[in-house]
C-alpha cells in the first residue's frame, strides 16, 4: 500500500484497505461506500438541476418541458461517461483530470472577472454588493484588484502553463504503469 496514493486509487485502493484492518471494517466499508454514492448523487442532481432551473427561470416557456430536459440531461451525462467504465479509463481520466480540470478553471476564472470588471461594470457590481452586504465594501481595494491585480495574475499564470507545456505523463499505481500520453492529447487539451 503506497502512502503516495490519491484520486481514485486513494479512493478505492488505500483506503478500503485500510478499513480492512480495523474493527468492525465491514461497518465502516458500507458506510464509506454509502458516503461515496452519496457524494456521486448528490454532484449529478446539483450538475443537472442547476442549468436546467436557470434555464427555466430565463425562458418561461421551457417550465412545461423540463421532465424531457431533466432526462436528455441525464442521457447524455450517461453517454458522454460510458467511455469512463471502459478498459483503460484511467487514461482517460488522467487527461479530463489534467485538462478539463487544471487549466480551463484558470480561463473561466479570467473571463468571469474580465466580464464583472469590463463588461457588467465595476460600479454596477459594487451596488450590487452593497445591496446584498447593506454596507459599502472597500471598493478602492477591490477596484484595484479586479481592474489590474486579478487579470494580470491569471494571464500570467494561464501563460506559464501554456508555456511550459510537456507530453503527459500518468503516475503508474496498482495495475497502470508509467505512460507518457500522445502529443495529440497535449494538443487537445
Amino acid at each position: 500500500m503506497s502512502a503516495e496514493s490519491s484520486g481514485p486509487g486513494l479512493a478505492f485502493i488505500t483506503y478500503p484497505e485500510a478499513i480492512s484492518h480495523m474493527r468492525a471494517s465491514l461497518v465502516f466499508s458500507i458506510l464509506f461506500f454509502l458516503m461515496l454514492l452519496a457524494l456521486g448523487l448528490s454532484s449529478q442532481f446539483a450538475l443537472t438541476d442547476v442549468p436546467i432551473t436557470s434555464k427555466a427561470e430565463l425562458f418561461p416557456t421551457f417550465r412545461s418541458k423540463r421532465p424531457y430536459a431533466v432526462v436528455l440531461t441525464c442521457t447524455v451525462s450517461f453517454l458522454v461517461s460510458l467511455p469512463f467504465t471502459c478498459p483503460g479509463e484511467i487514461y482517460l481520466f488522467d487527461l479530463f483530470l489534467e485538462y478539463a480540470a487544471n487549466v480551463s478553471i484558470i480561463v473561466v476564472g479570467f473571463f468571469e472577472v474580465y466580464t464583472v470588471a469590463y463588461i457588467y461594470g465595476f460600479n454596477h457590481f459594487m451596488n450590487d454588493v452593497k445591496i446584498m452586504l447593506e454596507k459599502q465594501a472597500a471598493q478602492y481595494y477591490l477596484c484595484v484588484t479586479w481592474y489590474v491585480i486579478a487579470p494580470i495574475l491569471m494571464i500570467i499564470v494561464i501563460a506559464s502553463k501554456l508555456i511550459g507545456i510537456e507530453p503527459m505523463k500518468n503516475k503508474p499505481s496498482g495495475c497502470f504503469e508509467e505512460y507518457t500520453y500522445p502529443k495529440w492529447s497535449t494538443v487537445l487539451g
